[in-house]
């Protein structure tokens, strides 16, 4: 979406490479470690941003980079605040939303069924859950951050031995709770979720009452240092922070932005945040 609507904007072709948050910067870190620096700009999760790519020094200061003064408006952004994940102002979030922590397959789990994470302990659901795997960058990772932090390693213990499948490919961990081989996935890929359910799958999100979280998902960018196509990059980062920009990121990834101006009528009401909300 982005690279088709920059190009008929500015007819300027634009190359996306896809992956993981993992995959992704070991591909620009080891490019780099050979003298190669063909990246431009880094658009995706916080947690490869600031773990991987900054302390290898690979990403460059913004503060001169947003020449819209819209960008730089803190009215344009939720929480009337312009959000740098850092200090040192190298990554901008322009996504944030309430996470989905489970996804469900109607046809095998019941409505209400399953109201809280530790439902999922029940014996009947052992090798029916998967999982994106939580020791790399990703959307497993974070969940798991969180809820550790909020009830505890024991719970985890216990939900290892209902025998988890865990993958790191999103689009599969979605195909097998579409094809009914897992019954429950936990931290669901919002964009590859959002595939199946168009294509029919009788699919549904889950909020436990343990409640969730707030993330960027893959709501954040950053300027490679020594880019190649410095100015190109200026004009990218700009334009895919305008309104037509974060229109088309958030319906081609179902996930809401973080500027204000967005439609959000296409997105499912429950990932949608309010600032007098407590999550």
């Amino acid at each position: 979406a982005w690279s088709k609507g920059f190009k008929d904007k500015y007819g300027i072709e634009a190359e996306m490479i896809a992956g993981t948050g993992n995959e992704v910067s070991q591909k620009i870190l080891t490019e780099r470690k050979a003298g190669l620096y063909l990246a431009d700009v880094y658009a995706g999760g916080t947690t490869t941003s600031l773990t991987s790519l900054k302390p290898a020094g690979a990403l460059a200061s913004m503060d001169r980079i947003l020449l819209l003064p819209e960008l730089n408006n803190s009215e344009t952004w939720m929480r009337n605040k312009v959000e740098w994940a850092d200090k040192d102002h190298t990554v901008f979030v322009f996504s944030m939303y309430a996470r989905n922590p489970l996804a469900i397959n109607t046809t095998l789990v019941q409505k209400g069924e399953i109201s809280s994470l530790y439902d999922l302990l029940d014996p009947k659901w052992k090798g029916r859950i998967s999982m994106n795997d939580p020791t790399i960058q990703g959307g497993g990772f974070s969940l798991f951050q969180v809820y550790v932090r909020h009830i505890g390693i024991e719970y985890w213990h216990k939900l290892a031995k209902q025998e988890i499948l865990i993958s790191r490919d999103r689009r599969q961990i979605m195909d097998w709770l579409a094809k009914g081989k897992v019954a429950v996935t936990v931290a669901p890929n919002n964009e590859s979720f959002n595939q199946f359910k168009e294509a029919g799958a009788p699919l549904e999100f889950l909020t436990p009452k343990e409640g969730t979280y707030l993330s960027t998902g893959n709501g954040s960018v950053s300027l490679m240092n020594n880019a190649p196509h410095p100015n190109a990059a200026r004009l990218f980062i700009n334009w895919m922070l305008t309104r037509e920009g974060q229109t088309n990121f958030t319906k081609s990834m179902g996930v809401p932005s973080a500027r204000v101006d967005v439609p959000t009528s296409h997105l499912p009401p429950e990932m949608l945040w309010k600032a007098d909300e407590n999550i």
